[in-house]
């Protein structure tokens, strides 16, 4: 959650916890009780989203960080087989214009490169591996590049995965909100001539604190990494 999300989780709990000790003012089946059980839904998935949220943050930083190493290596493979080419290019007519390194490293790119390089290089593996390349340097050049793929396609569920999860959030936030405003109607017409009770409810709810100024992650959840 963000932290404006965070505030008003805050709030909502704030809210729940009036309903409970003001439930006297509010009997089971009232539309009262009834809003209060919808704040109190939300705040109960929210708090279950943030920590599922924390875990899918988690594994999308993992996965960006195995994403960046898979590219790495192999972008290096490519560059030793493009280094290694130029040196057969001097005996052999035609291979001056393959091997070239992609101009950009774009997933596409890098995963063109590959499987142009393997298809070219099987031809010529007895020449490569003459010139010092391992027996099985298409074979690690195949795994590298599948791993990428392999990679990139994990980071891309992980980023879906969190964007899901903030829609979640969204979504409960909103329906939380709503039941707030409508509270806030319902507890004045209920409470307005009780003093104590009115001056825990605007305590408790805050809409136009929310809004303005920050506070500290409430208690009941975790604050999630940026991501």
């Amino acid at each position: 959650m963000d932290a404006l999300e965070l505030r008003q989780y805050d709030m909502m709990i704030r809210v729940r916890d009036f309903g409970q000790t003001q439930a006297a003012l509010f009997p089971p089946g009232s539309h009262a009780a009834e809003l209060f059980e919808r704040v109190g839904a939300a705040v109960s998935a929210l708090a279950a989203l943030a920590a599922r949220k924390n875990s899918r943050v988690g594994s999308a930083r993992l996965s960006t960080v195995q994403k960046a190493n898979a590219r790495a290596e192999l972008t290096e493979a490519l560059k030793s087989l493009s280094r290694s080419a130029r040196v057969l290019a001097l005996d052999k007519a035609g291979l001056e214009n393959k091997f070239r390194l992609p101009a950009r490293h774009t997933v596409h790119d890098l995963v063109a490169a590959a499987n142009a390089f393997i298809a070219d290089a099987e031809p010529l593996r007895a020449d490569f591996v003459r010139i010092g390349l391992a027996p099985d340097f298409i074979e690690r050049l195949q795994g590298l590049k599948n791993a990428f793929e392999a990679s990139v396609g994990e980071r891309s569920a992980a980023t879906e995965s969190v964007a899901a999860t903030n829609l979640e959030i969204d979504e409960l936030i909103a329906n939380g909100m709503d039941a707030v405003r409508r509270l806030d109607v319902v507890v004045r017409n209920q409470a307005g001539d009780r003093p104590a009770a009115m001056t825990a409810w605007l305590r408790a709810s805050r809409v136009e604190h929310i809004a303005r100024a920050a506070s500290e992650p409430p208690a009941e959840v975790a604050s999630p990494p940026a991501g």
